[in-house]
């Protein structure tokens, strides 16, 4: 393939908290930087300006731009484009259809699995920093423990599930939550999958889907509400929303430990984090991947403590402080001991920092897509 020069970044309609908002800009802003002739393209234009004048390239989280009459157009104008996903690929299965399209996940598992259905069209692309977002650690702070995450009403859901799905799935179900829940290791998809693909009745495409979206759904509501049980008496504060009924408030409105802040947009979420001495990145969704948080927590000036994996060991080592459900306590007496030691935790952050503003930022990302594609047949 001839080398890239020209890239369209697509920005969606919409985006929770304008999260994916500002991946696009900083992607875009990353391929400025690097010397491409680009163009950040909204509403209609994201189709009519490359069906017009075709890019070498073109890029959009979470999807991928399709004509009227349904045919993608990386397939019409006969371009690559990259779909980078931050939800799992369950989501999104109807961009496998695509000759041109491109599946990027923030998991390495996301790619096993489109390997393992013969969609080779895919790269592990995890979420990063922006190379100007950078803070130095202060011990002065407004917030000790701090957590930025919507609220979901997990047992609410789960009593439901029996209706929803019958005997069958509702059970393999119960059996994954703990198969998955008492193995660091396997995604929540491989496991679910395991327990539910011996059902009498063959799963329709979308079928599918709500029972592993309504399993994730679950395990992440049960992930945040287990760790803000854990850590009580330590002082919390809380931003977010809801998805259900049940709120923040209904959970935890009389513990005197936590604070409860409304939703936050994520330029809002930048500044908590730059005014907090522990960031918590709940993520329990990616066994082998990077949430923007946790990037973005050390690159804001603070500790990052999160669900472990074994590629942020191998990319950060012991530097965030990793959520021990096994050992609640202890966990507890882990966060308690890095505040009292504001020594410890700058050099945790600093060491931190060097990594990222090396390895992790937009522009890293942007330069293993274009490796990636033009190293390809495409």
């Amino acid at each position: 393939m001839n080398p890239i020069q020209r890239i369209d970044f697509l920005m969606p309609a919409t985006s929770q908290y304008e999260v994916i908002h500002h991946f696009t800009h900083a992607l875009f802003k990353a391929g400025v930087e690097a010397g491409y002739t680009t163009r950040l393209l909204y509403g209609e234009d994201r189709v009519e300006v490359p069906y017009k004048t075709p890019p070498d390239l073109t890029i959009c989280f979470n999807g991928a731009p399709s004509l009227a009459d349904g045919r993608w157009l990386s397939d019409v104008i006969n371009v690559p484009h990259i779909s980078w996903l931050l939800d799992p690929p369950y989501r999104f299965w109807d961009k496998t259809r695509s000759e041109k399209i491109w599946i990027a996940c923030d998991d390495q598992f996301g790619c096993r699995m489109l390997n393992n259905a013969h969609m080779e069209r895919n790269l592990f692309l995890p979420h990063a920093s922006d190379k100007d977002f950078l803070f130095p650690f202060s011990k002065s702070k407004k917030y000790e423990i701090v957590l930025l995450a919507t609220y979901i009403d997990a047992e609410g859901r789960r009593k439901k599930w029996r209706e929803r799905f019958g005997n069958f799935i509702f059970e393999g179900m119960e059996k994954a939550i703990f198969s998955f829940t008492n193995n660091l290791r396997p995604s929540f998809i491989e496991v679910l999958y395991e327990n539910i693909r011996l059902n009498p009745k063959p799963l329709q495409e979308e079928e599918a889907r709500q029972i592993f979206e309504e399993f994730e759904l679950y395990i992440k509501g049960m992930e945040r509400i287990n760790l803000v049980r854990s850590l009580n008496p330590l002082k919390i504060d809380i931003f977010g929303g809801t998805i259900d009924e049940k709120t923040w408030e209904n959970e935890f409105g009389d513990a005197k430990n936590v604070t409860l802040h409304r939703e936050v947009n994520f330029k809002e979420a930048l500044e908590i984090m730059k005014n907090s001495k522990i960031l918590l990145n709940t993520s329990i969704k990616n066994r082998a991947g990077a949430h923007e948080r946790i990037f973005y927590g050390f690159s804001a000036g603070c500790l990052v403590a999160t669900s472990e994996n074994p590629y942020l060991k191998e990319i950060l080592g012991e530097l965030p402080l990793y959520f021990d459900f096994t050992n609640k306590d202890g966990f507890k007496e882990t966060l308690l001991e890095a505040l009292k030691r504001p020594a410890d935790q700058q050099s945790r952050i600093e060491k931190a920092q060097k990594i990222i503003q090396k390895e992790h930022t937009w522009g890293n990302r942007l330069e293993k897509i274009v490796k990636t594609i033009e190293g390809s047949n495409e």
